[in-house]
């Protein structure tokens, strides 16, 4: 299992290492600075609104799926068709809803045909996920993991076409890359459903009202668990965009920050999303986690800490770099959402385990914990405080929900950490020394940048959290 797990996250990480930041800063940034942070911060308020009822689009299905068909492959073809009849009803009732409380929000009568397209692209987007659950359930890792790439690939083609032809470019909307999604995402979805198609021996769309009662009380806490870190992940943006005196604006600061953030995640998750049907199969087959835990933990959390540093040291800089137009304090911005990066990297590795286990009631639980704590401290700061005011918020509510999960997973497995645990620590402290040694001498930020990085490389092979003799005995 350590050997299938290490040779598909190679392939995962050098995939989207090529695709997926090209894609963020050749054409997201791109598309920020052209249209202006006013409209990018628009649109980046409604696509988080959308988001929020994610709950009835997805309800926890693909999650449930990952788990399902990794610890029991042949149900593939007795749940599929009725899944699929589960995810065209909670597709219509996604839209439905959404649109109602986005005219209650004021989004759908001023802005009603970007919110309508934005929920359109999210069902698109949901059934891709489901496909894609199925096939990892499948252990299909590396067909999955081109998959993973596939929507962003073919967004670089067009808007790399839109972006950097002078005509287009002097003419681009934020329509134009929302559109352009819709066309990506379909793509995928059509070339996703034809690689699982031959793995079904009987595709029959119907509605087994027994069955499909059944799934629904299953998948419940899986939909819990979308609907709770949805909201502690994505009510930010919202908030400051109601709360903060031009909060259009400032909702596009805190975009133009959180997308580094983001892409420093993506990597987070594509740990996450391999590692639940891994669990799920050890945990099934009753065999010890703890090297597979131990080996993911400190390969993620050494390049999060390692990176998040790294960021954070070079903030201001890179912002300007990034941005035009954009405001003096992003940079702090950006600093408090690497904090929250390097603990939401994790969360990844310790939510996935648990819900392996099953125990999703304490899980959602801590995420309750989560909302509660990232609500109540985005109402205290973000009237003040604004885009920086969600940054600490993030920050503190990520490290919270770290440490909870953390506890929990030891509590329900017992998985030996503690050495690991350790381990970062020290690697923590020395990166920082180097950080504030480098910051006394005033180095040029991309000399320091590349130190930092290569300082953590270093240390992650001294201290032990990446084994040269472990490696070799994975790859022999």
């Amino acid at each position: 299992m350590k050997r299938d797990f290490l040779s598909n996250i190679i392939l995962l990480v050098g995939i989207n290492l090529i695709v997926k930041p090209i894609y963020i800063f050749g054409i997201d940034r791109n598309v920020q600075n052209v249209v202006g942070f006013e409209q990018y911060g628009l649109y980046t308020e409604i696509l988080s609104f959308s988001l929020i009822f994610y709950i009835l689009n997805d309800f926890g299905i693909q999650n449930f799926t990952s788990r399902t068909i990794a610890q029991h492959g042949q149900l593939l073809d007795k749940y599929f068709p009725n899944l699929l009849s589960l995810k065209v009803l909670s597709s219509l009732l996604y839209l439905a809803v959404a649109l109602l409380a986005g005219w209650y929000m004021d989004y759908a009568r001023l802005h009603f045909w970007l919110l309508f397209v934005l929920l359109f692209n999210q069902i698109i987007i949901s059934f891709v996920q489901f496909f894609r659950a199925n096939i990892i359930g499948l252990g299909q890792y590396r067909t999955d993991s081109l998959l993973s790439v596939l929507d962003r690939f073919l967004m670089i083609i067009i808007c790399g076409i839109l972006l950097f032809t002078p005509r287009f470019r002097s003419n681009f909307q934020i329509d134009w890359f929302v559109y352009a999604h819709t066309f990506s995402m379909s793509i995928t979805l059509i070339i996703a459903f034809l690689l699982l198609r031959k793995h079904l021996h009987l595709l029959k769309f119907h509605f087994n009202w027994k069955l499909l009662l059944v799934l629904l009380k299953q998948s419940f806490p899986y939909a819990l668990i979308v609907l709770l870190m949805t909201i502690y992940h994505r009510t930010d943006a919202i908030m400051i965009g109601k709360l903060y005196p031009n909060g259009t604006h400032e909702v596009g600061i805190y975009a133009a920050a959180y997308r580094l953030l983001e892409a420093a995640m993506m990597f987070a998750l594509l740990f996450g999303n391999l590692l639940l049907p891994m669990f799920s199969k050890l945990i099934k087959a009753k065999e010890r986690v703890d090297n597979l835990v131990q080996l993911s933990f400190q390969l993620l959390m050494a390049g999060a800490i390692t990176l998040g540093i790294a960021l954070i040291c070079c903030r201001n800089e890179i912002m300007d770099l990034l941005y035009t137009n954009q405001a003096s304090y992003s940079g702090d911005v950006l600093g408090l959402l690497m904090l929250g990066f390097i603990a939401v990297s994790g969360t990844y590795i310790w939510g996935s385990l648990i819900i392996a286990t099953g125990d999703l009631r304490r899980l959602n639980m801590i995420y309750l914990g989560g909302i509660f704590i990232n609500i109540t401290l985005n109402f205290l700061v973000i009237p003040t405080h604004g885009a920086i005011g969600a940054g600490f918020t993030t920050a503190i509510t990520q490290a919270a929900v770290l440490v909870a999960e953390i506890g929990l997973g030891y509590y329900l497995l017992r998985p030996k950490i503690a050495t690991s645990l350790l381990r970062l620590l020290v690697f923590s402290s020395l990166l920082c020394g180097v950080a504030y040694g480098m910051q006394q001498y005033e180095l040029d930020w991309g000399i320091a940048f590349g130190l930092q990085l290569l300082a953590g490389a270093i240390f992650a092979f001294l201290i032990g959290l990446i084994q040269v003799k472990a490696l070799k005995e994975l790859v022999a």
